[in-house]
């Protein structure tokens, strides 16, 4: 006797991960190991099924006729098939390790965190797996929460520090109105802004 089946979302969240984890295997590694022809080929049927996964989805019954909930699940439906893809691609290419802290820090995850959610051309699928990797981390890793803390507090203590310096040049141009003293607190100030511009920058964008 067979048991109960699983729910239709599990089954297409399966076959969304089974089209990607193929497709990537082929595009990057299969050409190795296969005539082009029989790569082709695969790689072509994996097209055609993404659409009708996609379309099996669309109209899976969801677990809530809360419209809220609707929305949420539909969400989900949409981003963890794309992050799956995003991270079977990686794999493919060889990348990996972020679980591991002896060649991954948590601090380089923030970092590249906050790096890809500046960018122009922001994908936030990347966001996603990357924010996940990052709880992920913190749940699971000894020291990781303490060191994301304190990773933080230095860029903000940084960031603080030449907006201090910036108002304290500031002031010392304004006391000082003319003569040497007034050249170097020019001098003071202009300095205190190029510190200050490259603290904000790399605030906002982060640092691999």
């Amino acid at each position: 006797m067979t048991g109960p089946a699983a729910p239709l979302s599990e089954t297409l969240s399966d076959l969304d991960t089974l089209i990607a984890e193929q497709a990537a295997f082929w595009a990057q590694q299969g050409a190795d190991q296969a005539a082009p022809e029989a790569r082709d080929a695969v790689l072509e049927l994996l097209a055609d099924l993404r659409p009708i996964a996609a379309a099996l989805r669309a109209h899976a019954p969801l677990p809530d006729a809360d419209p809220d909930a609707r929305a949420d699940e539909a969400m989900l439906g949409a981003l963890v098939p794309a992050m799956r893809a995003k991270l079977a691609a990686s794999r493919a290419k060889g990348r990996g390790g972020w679980e591991d802290p002896r060649w991954c820090s948590v601090t380089f995850l923030w970092d590249l965190l906050v790096g890809h959610t500046r960018k122009a051309n922001q994908d936030f699928v990347d966001v996603a797996n990357i924010a996940g990797m990052i709880q992920w981390r913190l749940s699971q890793t000894s020291g990781d929460r303490a060191a994301l803390a304190a990773h933080v507090a230095a860029q903000d203590q940084e960031l603080t520090g030449a907006l201090a310096q910036y108002e304290a040049a500031d002031d010392a141009c304004a006391a000082a109105s003319s003569g040497p003293a007034f050249r170097t607190a020019q001098d003071a100030r202009r300095e205190a802004t190029v510190a200050l511009a490259g603290a904000v920058r790399e605030h906002l964008a982060g640092r691999a």
